[in-house]
């Protein structure tokens, strides 16, 4: 791969491969030469046939269309360090199996279609939430009415520490099945989940109380968790009417 340090000389910046070079599982390490690898690039990788992406936790910029059109592209990783995630970024990724979110605070985005039609020559992408992330950012998985994110499952971990899904956050993923849904999420946006099937089912990680306790705090439009028909199961580590548990990451009704 080709790196540049940065103006100032203190990191590192990921150009994409050096010409006449590729890879199919490529690895964006935490340090090079020295020094923290930050940013990577516009377009870095935009239209090159990996197959996986491992972004290293020093990365907090990944940059506009850096892995569109990476059509063989099926695992990636938003590491915990990501500040900044470019329009575009993932955009074409119709391979996309797994996504692995653990950007801690990522800023809020301005457009939707970072992932836009991600995941369309697959079965769906599940998304996996860490537990350390503390909001899911403004339109980061929603995409315009011209696109579409495969996007047929959701996974927050059993110890998650979200407390915000911001507005938009979700928006118009027709393919959703369900979504692991933590107790400690305070907060849901104004059209966080418009446009989703609207009979995705919920597994949420607390009880009804908690639960109705939550929906007194969710904004308007967002129809996945406020429609009636939709199914709704809490969390139960031992066998229990209408409740579910983990089993190997996945969730399981008693």
């Amino acid at each position: 791969m080709e790196f540049v340090k940065s103006d100032d000389g203190s990191y590192y910046i990921v150009k994409g491969f050096q010409d006449g070079t590729t890879a199919e599982d490529v690895y964006i390490p935490v340090n090079y030469e020295g020094l923290p690898v930050k940013e990577i690039a516009d377009g870095a990788f935009n239209g090159t046939k990996i197959n996986t992406v491992t972004i290293g936790n020093n990365v907090t910029v990944i940059g506009e269309s850096a892995f569109q059109e990476c059509i063989s592209l099926t695992k990636i990783n938003i590491p915990a360090s990501t500040k900044t995630i470019g329009e575009y970024a993932f955009a074409n990724c119709t391979a996309l199996e797994e996504i692995y979110y653990e950007a801690i605070s990522a800023n809020n985005l301005e457009v939707t279609d970072t992932f836009k039609n991600a995941g369309l020559a697959t079965d769906g992408i599940i998304l996996y939430i860490a537990d350390a992330v503390k909001k899911i950012p403004t339109s980061l998985f929603a995409t315009s009415n011209a696109g579409c994110i495969n996007i047929t499952s959701i996974i927050f971990g059993s110890e998650s520490n979200c407390a915000e899904i911001c507005q938009c956050a979700f928006m118009n993923l027709s393919e959703l099945k369900y979504i692991v849904l933590p107790s400690s999420i305070e907060s849901i946006g104004k059209y966080a989940f418009s446009g989703c099937n609207g009979s995705a089912v919920i597994y949420y990680c607390g009880d009804k109380n908690q639960w109705d306790i939550l929906l007194n705090k969710v904004e308007k439009y967002n129809n996945v968790i406020t429609s009636s028909p939709t199914s709704i199961y809490y969390y139960s580590s031992d066998y229990a009417e209408n409740c579910w548990h983990y089993e190997n990451g996945l969730p399981v009704l008693w």
